[in-house]
């Protein structure tokens, strides 16, 4: 087993949730400039898996197949315990890299209307 220094490990894990930040922010930024009135962005926890599974459904198997490669939550993940958050925040990261968010946005806005937080209807 290697052994990693934590000054290492604490730089890597800082990388990793700039890196989801930065998704969020331009998942948040697209759905804005697609559906502003939508408010997409406040699906419920839980709808996050919904819409990344919806989502994907829609992708041609290879691409599927490196959004799942990026995202790898079964690792990233492993710790979490309850919602979807954390899944969001790596499948936003990976459709960010491979440059399907605006996609992904356009996607969310034509299925999900919101008027408040977790009160969200198909449009």
């Amino acid at each position: 087993m290697r052994c990693v220094p934590a000054a290492m490990l604490s730089a890597l894990m800082m990388l990793s949730n700039a890196a989801a930040a930065d998704g969020w922010q331009i998942w948040h930024r697209e759905l804005k400039l697609w559906c502003p009135t939508h408010h997409v962005e406040r699906i419920c926890e839980d709808c996050y898996i919904d819409l990344i599974e919806d989502f994907d459904r829609t992708l041609a198997k290879r691409v599927r197949s490196k959004v799942t490669a990026i995202a790898d939550t079964s690792h990233r993940c492993a710790h979490d315990v309850a919602g979807f958050s954390f899944e969001m925040a790596a499948h936003l990261e990976a459709m960010n890299r491979l440059g399907l968010m605006t996609r992904f946005a356009q996607f969310g806005c034509r299925h999900y209307r919101c008027s408040e937080p977790s009160m969200c209807t198909s449009p």
